[in-house]
């Protein structure tokens, strides 16, 4: 959708996506309440399309501020669910900078560099501590510092 080069742009574009998708599901229930109103007149009398369509379109208006709410209440709910879904998932849980000076110091750093403003910072600690690669893949996978070197002593040749 958007492309994206830094820190500071990846967070941008997942903010525009995401308030593009919260638009497009609020959309999405208006449309599926003006089907419903729709089939709800179309039972209850034989009216031409027209009038169906103007009854159907004044219900949606009626019923507009209560859809409203309801998604909006529905947004919210699904966000607190699915941030502690993932917290439980991932076993991560709040700490203090006194606990992990190391895990605040480095969120920050990175903050900085990437031009944010430090905020109410809360930092995560999954008990997972384990490497995802074994240690063995790991011991073959040469530094960076002993690639460059690498790479400079074939240039020179």
């Amino acid at each position: 959708m958007f492309p994206a080069f830094g820190l500071y742009t990846h967070i941008r574009a997942n903010r525009i996506r995401s308030v593009v998708l919260i638009v497009a599901l609020a959309l999405l229930v208006y449309v599926l309440t003006f089907a419903g109103a729709l089939f709800a007149e179309s039972l209850g009398s034989g009216a031409p399309l027209d009038v169906l369509l103007a009854r159907a379109a004044h219900d949606l208006v009626v019923a507009a501020p209560v859809v409203t709410l309801g998604t909006a209440v529905w947004v919210l709910i699904a966000y607190q669910f699915h941030q502690r879904l993932i917290d439980i998932v991932t076993g991560s849980k709040p700490v203090t900078r006194d606990e992990e000076p190391g895990s605040t110091t480095c969120s920050k750093t990175c903050a900085s560099r990437a031009a944010l403003r430090c905020r109410a910072w809360r930092s995560w600690i999954a008990p997972f501590s384990t490497p995802t690669r074994p240690a063995s893949i790991r011991a073959n996978i040469p530094s960076r510092s002993r690639a460059v070197s690498s790479m400079r002593s074939t240039t020179r040749r």
